[in-house]
């Protein structure tokens, strides 16, 4: 499946989209507060998105100020 592709079905509210040489996906999205998002609600946009896709890994990344806090959320698409 192609980026444009992924892209357009999680919608815009990543940060950033790679597709890894394997073929899985890394979604990130980036917080400096939570406002009650967790990696449980990317998680579930992913198979909102994506009802056949396997979660490889996810997890939150936190870091104090000025380092970057995240969610990241690593996938197979199951197409």
């Amino acid at each position: 499946m192609k980026r444009a592709e992924i892209v357009q079905r999680l919608g815009l509210c990543w940060d950033s989209i790679t597709v890894k040489r394997d073929g899985s996906v890394v979604a990130k999205r980036s917080f400096f507060y939570t406002f009650g998002g967790t990696v449980e609600t990317y998680k579930k946009r992913v198979l909102e998105a994506f009802p056949m896709a396997t979660i490889l890994a996810a997890y939150e990344h936190w870091a104090e100020w000025p380092d970057d806090s995240y969610w990241y959320v690593r996938f197979t698409t199951g197409e």
